[in-house]
């Protein structure tokens, strides 16, 4: 499962569904949510990814974070179909 994930701000309800997202699934974190710090996202076994373009656009260091670029959104848009929009 592919997550687009573009909220700025996580609900608490937000916040329990992540915690529950199981290794399979792939969380791209794009858009204002790069804004969110990687520790604000407690995303269970899912494995989180932030769109490195829309980070660099918001001015948001992500030496430290893990990060994807247009073309292995493009590869991951391939494997995963459809994608989840939240």
């Amino acid at each position: 499962m592919l997550i687009q994930l573009t909220k700025s701000q996580l609900s608490g309800a937000d916040e329990a569904l992540l915690a529950r997202l199981p290794d399979s699934t792939v969380v791209v974190v794009m858009g204002d949510a790069c804004t969110l710090a990687p520790q604000a996202l407690q995303t269970g076994q899912a494995q989180c990814l932030w769109y490195a373009p829309d980070a660099a656009l918001r001015g948001i260091d992500v030496q430290h974070y893990n990060t994807i670029t247009v073309e292995q959104l493009c590869q991951l848009s391939a494997q995963y179909s459809p994608w989840i929009k939240w």
